[in-house]
């Protein structure tokens, strides 16, 4: 069964957003440019040959958060009356470029969005177990434009082959948004929707000084400029899921790191014998970005209120949901440490609600595995001690500021005190998963529910 489209809600968008008002505002400039250096390409742009601005990315209202994630496409599929080769399509009339960004983008979901079973649904299917809603969401394209065949006006995969040299000129018009976006966000993991986007996406990162690796290992990879409808790398889709893993990437002057998982495109995943309805994806995602792995085929695909009893996110505000962890890698890498009793003792010693609010926001977005993989690859004695350092080093933070760290201390105030006292005399490993079951629970409840 399919998410349900309200992961789409209008509502969640960002109505305020500045990089979507560059967009909505600058891109005809540069679709001029575009059609001047590229007279003669067989491909062209829709929005072009109708004078309109491209499309604003679907940012949610909470983009900017850690836990939040970035998807990638290649190019708009063309979405306009007259010119659409899907089920959903938007009247041209509703394409207004007089009319604010956010008011242009409530018109494409309710048209375009909403209902639509071969693109976002899959997607909602494929992000509801690792985030909330699509506030926590950026959905963009590296061609913000419909790309199209000039001579039949259709679009697709047959549109970016027909010039490849055009398309990657456009991924590179399109570039300062894109990074803006990357460098605006604390969400530091981005997917990236099928083989072509994966490859110029890395094409691009790699000519603007970032560098990626696959996870854990030592040496830097250059992309291929083998043609676009190519593996970047050689390594295809169903790479990733066989080995679990994903890209490294980074860029030493913004001293960041991000993991790119390239997927299947969400057309390819309805019917796919190696990831049907992403059930696969789901699973690598989920433990990629520390969440739940969806542990059923009877519960994929299912909306969060269709769920089981049990695993609704009404449960998750509670001490009783919070104290039923696992041990999660993180922890088992923090107890394999010779000292890891003594540090505990030290680290519980202070442990109050506020402390363990911080525990998990320092495990979940600095004591990473991804990041610890890249730190210490060579020996699990040394990346062992880099966490305990990275935790340590950590605790010194404070939440001061209302926010949901301090929303998810007044879910968790009632039965505090009983609760602590279990969890100061947990190891270290149970107690890493209390803590981020903390994060994943309380915190994004709380930022749900408006509670700071």
């Amino acid at each position: 069964m399919m998410a349900s489209m309200a992961f789409w809600d209008a509502a969640n968008l960002d109505a305020e957003d500045n990089i979507n008002r560059s967009i909505w505002t600058s891109s005809r400039a540069a679709q001029r440019r575009l059609a001047d250096a590229y007279p003669k390409s067989p491909a062209g742009l829709l929005q072009a040959e109708l004078g309109l601005p491209w499309v604003p990315d679907l940012a949610g209202s909470r983009w900017r958060e850690p836990g939040s994630v970035f998807v990638v496409g290649s190019a708009y599929s063309p979405f306009i009356a007259g010119h659409a080769g899907r089920a959903r399509s938007m009247q041209l009339v509703d394409y207004d470029s007089s009319v604010e960004p956010i008011e242009f983008q409530r018109r494409f979901v309710e048209a375009v969005v909403e209902g639509d079973t071969n693109y976002y649904g899959p997607l909602a299917t494929l992000l509801e177990p690792v985030v909330d809603d699509g506030s926590q969401v950026v959905l963009l394209d590296l061609c913000r434009g419909c790309l199209i065949d000039r001579e039949t006006g259709s679009g697709g995969d047959d549109a970016i082959a027909l010039d490849p040299d055009f398309f990657l000129a456009v991924a590179e018009a399109n570039w300062a948004w894109t990074s803006a976006r990357l460098e605006a966000s604390d969400a530091d993991v981005i997917v990236v929707l099928g083989l072509r986007a994966e490859h110029v996406l890395l094409r691009l990162l790699h000519a603007h000084g970032f560098r990626m690796r696959v996870r854990g290992r030592p040496r830097h990879f250059e992309p291929s400029t083998s043609a676009i409808t190519e593996y970047a790398t050689g390594m295809y889709l169903g790479h990733w899921l066989d080995r679990e893993t994903w890209w490294e990437v980074e860029h030493p002057g913004w001293d960041r790191r991000w993991r790119l998982l390239p997927v299947y495109h969400p057309a390819v995943s309805l019917d796919s014998r190696w990831d049907r309805g992403y059930s696969r994806t789901r699973r690598l995602l989920a433990s990629m970005m520390g969440r739940p792995v969806p542990d059923d085929d009877e519960v994929q695909g299912l909306h969060l209120s269709e769920r089981p009893a049990g695993r609704t996110t009404a449960d998750k505000a509670t001490w009783e949901w919070v104290l039923a962890a696992s041990v999660p890698p993180v922890g088992r890498l923090l107890a394999s440490h010779p000292q890891a009793e003594s540090r505990t003792t030290r680290l519980v010693e202070t442990l109050d609600l506020e402390r363990l609010i911080v525990l998990g926001d320092v495990l979940f977005n600095k004591c990473r595995m991804a990041y610890l993989d890249g730190a210490a690859s060579s020996s699990d004695y040394r990346k062992a001690d880099v966490a305990w350092e990275w935790l340590e080093a950590g605790m010194a933070k404070r939440h001061t500021r209302p926010s949901g760290w301090t929303g998810a201390a007044k879910l968790l105030r009632d039965g505090a005190e009983e609760a602590l006292a279990e969890v100061r005399a947990l190891d270290i490993g149970r107690l890493a998963g209390v803590a981020l079951r903390v994060v994943d629970g309380p915190y994004r409840e709380a930022n749900k529910r408006g509670i700071k």
